[in-house]
């Protein structure tokens, strides 16, 4: 039976590290989606299966011509080159882990950029212009901006987005409490080929199949019978 227990611990523990491992991305910016320093970002490579979290509104070809989703960053003062490639691993955590001055290492999003980039990620974000050109580019600078003011990033005016946190949270300052539910979305951590580190991301994430949690959960039951084996 131990031995049962044991298999089962090395599939789960298998299954969690590869779904935290890093992934070679590429970052770039597509004209007519974008205005300023800020988003929104296309990323390309993390796969398909987060492309298929996106709508079709927010799936935009790169300069390649891969397809990738549209995000924004959560950092001021931490960069990428456009275009660049990276190591891209979505935080367990929900954390953010720029070293720029206006960010707190291992800082947690807020539910308010979480709730936003939900809405932005389905096409379905009230004000939010999603034909592609001045329109959107503004809408662009718009979201950016609340998104930094919601994590502290120095930056003063939180946009046009202010009334829709009110609403959802009862006031901004609720809006900017750490996540407390994450509406299938977290950070994406960038690093370079030499593990230095680059301007956080935000991406949705799937929701763990049941059959997922179950293998997880038996594997940390497993774990529990090697400790308890190893210590007798």
């Amino acid at each position: 039976m131990k031995k049962i227990f044991v298999a089962v611990a090395m599939v789960a523990l298998l299954v969690f590290v590869g779904s935290s491992s890093a992934t070679t991305i590429t970052i770039d910016r597509v004209g007519g989606y974008y205005s300023g320093n800020g988003g929104e970002f296309n990323i390309a490579g993390f796969g398909a299966a987060t492309n298929s979290l996106y709508a079709s509104s927010v799936l935009v070809n790169n300069r390649y011509g891969a397809q990738g989703f549209e995000t924004f960053c959560l950092e001021t003062d931490e960069y990428v080159s456009i275009p660049g490639t990276y190591n891209a691993a979505i935080n367990p955590n929900n954390q953010a882990w720029g070293g720029g001055s206006n960010t707190n290492s291992g800082d947690t999003i807020s539910r308010g950029t979480a709730y936003l980039y939900d809405l932005f990620s389905r096409g379905i974000l009230t004000g939010y212009n999603y034909t592609a050109g001045s329109g959107r580019a503004a809408s662009a600078a718009a979201l950016q901006q609340t998104i930094w003011s919601l994590e502290d990033e120095g930056v003063a005016n939180p946009g046009n987005f202010t009334a829709l946190l009110v609403t959802q949270f009862g006031s901004w300052a609720n809006a900017k409490l750490d996540i407390n539910m994450n509406y299938g979305v977290g950070v994406l951590n960038l690093t370079t080929s030499t593990g230095g580190l680059a301007q956080d991301q935000l991406v949705r994430t799937p929701v763990p199949e049941p059959g997922t949690m179950l293998l997880l959960g038996l594997g940390m039951v497993g774990v529990a019978v090697i400790r308890r084996k190893f210590k007798g």
